[in-house]
């Protein structure tokens, strides 16, 4: 195990999850132990509500999680979530838009159990199920500026900025807490990804649906919905696709890339920089589009700029 100074090469353990925020970075081994470094002018490095403006040089493990196994983490800009092996989500760092998910606004805090078994009951959204962040989760995602979680019953749960609908909701005003989105009605959901303002999540029939902020196309949809907000979730639709069964997505800044059971990957939204791996470079594209790899695409990640394939071989 890691002391509680930086860990030494003679100490280093097997990671199994990783994510990569705006100044910061947070692992998990394959023991649970949470990992970080970076800035930690919020906390989100070293786990302590802080006004620090310094950084953690050395990886170090995250303060308030040492009984606690974590199998997955994510990162935002400024703030971390950490998904335990019995499917509790722990959250800290920035939470000025009220992306940590304890309730209320703040600077920052330190990591806090917000979702899965023995979580505050929060609030359900339209016609969410009450004590829906009670259940187990089964996957976490970080935006920017807001988190999303997906319950091991199929529900998701968004909270955090709320600026361009992305937490499934009007415009506006921040959601503090946990909250099911309830306009994915009866909706299996079963991924989930964030971006900078907007959000997607792929269903067990293998459907896309996207919600938020439509500045580049990153929402799917051509035509007059480019630069558009649309908070209520809307089925991603394209020739190729439909004859797709999507079982990841991932969300950089302004862009979005869906990973189907084929091995094939599309991507739509903001290609200004080449992230949708087409050839070219645009400012926006619409609709889905296939990525060109010659191998079989087993994950995929995005940045705010740039796309990851892993390729089988």
């Amino acid at each position: 195990m890691c002391n509680a100074g930086a860990c030494s090469d003679e100490h280093d353990q097997t990671i199994k999850s990783a994510a990569l925020g705006g100044d910061h970075i947070v692992l998990c081994t394959q023991a649970g132990t949470v990992l970080s470094a970076g800035l930690d002018n919020f906390g989100q490095s070293s786990g302590r509500k802080t006004s620090n403006k310094g950084c953690t040089i050395a990886l170090r493990p995250t303060c308030g999680l040492q009984s606690v196994s974590v199998k997955l983490v994510a990162a935002g800009d400024c703030h971390c979530l950490a998904l335990s092996v019995d499917g509790r989500v722990w959250a800290w760092g920035g939470n000025m838009d009220g992306q940590v998910g304890a309730g209320g606004l703040s600077r920052s805090l330190g990591p806090s159990l917000v979702a899965g078994p023995g979580a505050p009951a929060g609030r359900p959204s339209g016609s969410a199920t009450p004590g829906a962040t009670g259940q187990a989760v089964a996957h976490v995602a970080a935006g920017a500026r807001h988190s999303v979680a997906v319950t091991a019953g199929g529900g998701l749960l968004c909270w955090g900025s709320n600026k361009h609908g992305q937490c499934g909701s009007a415009p506006g005003t921040s959601v503090p807490e946990p909250t099911l989105v309830g306009s994915l009605g009866g909706l299996c959901v079963v991924h989930a990804s964030a971006g900078l303002g907007h959000t997607a999540a792929c269903t067990d029939s293998g459907s896309v649906y996207c919600w938020g902020w439509n500045s580049n196309g990153q929402l799917g949809y051509p035509g007059e919905g480019i630069g558009h907000i649309d908070w209520q979730p809307a089925l991603v639709e394209g020739r190729e696709l439909d004859e797709e069964h999507v079982r990841k997505v991932a969300c950089g800044s302004r862009h979005t890339v869906a990973l189907c059971t084929s091995g094939r990957a599309y991507g739509w939204g903001w290609n200004e920089h080449g992230q949708l791996g087409l050839g070219r470079s645009s400012a926006c594209q619409g609709s889905a589009s296939l990525i060109n790899v010659p191998l079989t695409v087993s994950d995929v990640a995005c940045g705010q700029w740039h796309t990851l394939l892993v390729t089988d071989g």
